[in-house]
């Protein structure tokens, strides 16, 4: 509940810093502020993120259970994942995959 309540005001605050983007008139000392808040509401966020997914765990809501994975899938699904944005960066990549099932 208290990841939650956290939260909550991180969606206002994303908002008025998407405002203060469309400003066309922002003066430096306005700019490097807004970065500041940005850099730290996206830090935030993924420490929201962290306590709400230990939560999940510590109540039990999602339980953990062994089994055997294949590394070839899993790299595959990570690739898969990750694709979007190496394209978007323009980047390439290369992955040397065992034949064999690891």
């Amino acid at each position: 509940m208290l990841g939650h309540e956290i939260r909550n005001p991180l969606a206002p605050i994303s908002n008025a810093l998407h405002l203060l983007r469309l400003e066309p008139s922002e003066t430096p000392v306005h700019r490097q502020a807004r970065i500041i808040i940005e850099r730290q509401l996206v830090q935030m966020t993924r420490l929201v993120d962290d306590l709400l997914e230990v939560s999940c765990f510590t109540t039990g809501r999602v339980q953990r259970r062994r089994e055997r994975v294949s590394i070839n899938t899993s790299e595959e699904h990570s690739l898969e994942t990750a694709r979007p944005l190496i394209d978007s960066f323009a980047h390439t990549i290369t992955v040397a995959v065992s034949p064999e099932p690891i």
